[in-house]
């Protein structure tokens, strides 16, 4: 019995406290001075995450800004490679017509002579273009808007290349021609 004594004084302790504890929370909301505490954490943690996200964006721009740099870099020493290239072909085709000239003056070389010269000025007019190219980048690299520069600078770069193809194809036919001249040889050609 006396357990069930107690047992009944404990349920109604606990009842009148949860009733006691609801008729306090009923009567007027006090200020939860934490909560206050809470917001204030949040809006910091909310201005960090926005100073790393600019932070964040700023270092993909200077990333990206890089890697582009450096693929034009590439492709800008490849431009003139090639331009270096074809000049050292055209000076040793001039060369060798300027021997063919000396050892077969009966020769008519006039036709090879102008295709020379204006191959060499389809270079020189091609080494310009590379050479604007490189402070056309710079500027589209320091715009406020490179995307819309890129364009017009991605247009040069396929300008460029098909200029390079169309020398080197021109300064093969050059070779084409003075090798038709059959100049040198000992031998009749074979039929």
């Amino acid at each position: 019995m006396k357990k069930f004594y107690s047992l009944v004084i404990i349920v109604v302790l606990f009842a009148v406290s949860t009733t006691a504890s609801f008729a306090e929370g009923n009567q007027s909301p006090s200020p939860r001075p934490f909560f206050g505490k809470l917001q204030g954490v949040r809006q910091q943690i909310r201005e960090k995450i926005a100073t790393n996200d600019g932070q964040r964006k700023t270092n993909i721009v200077a990333l990206r800004k890089d890697i582009v740099t450096n693929f034009f870099d590439i492709m800008f020493k490849r431009f003139q490679a090639a331009e270096d290239r074809l000049n050292g072909i055209a000076a040793r085709i001039d060369s060798r017509v300027s021997k063919i000239k000396s050892t077969n003056p009966a020769l008519d070389l006039a036709n090879i002579d102008s295709e020379i010269s204006s191959t060499k000025a389809a270079l020189a007019d091609t080494q310009t273009k590379i050479n604007t190219l490189k402070s056309d980048f710079d500027a589209a690299i320091a715009s406020d808007t490179p995307k819309e520069r890129f364009k017009t600078v991605m247009t040069d770069i396929g300008a460029i290349k098909k200029e390079l193809e169309s020398d080197r194809k021109s300064l093969s036919k050059i070779i084409g021609d003075i090798k038709d001249l059959h100049v040198g040889e000992s031998q009749s050609p074979k039929p």
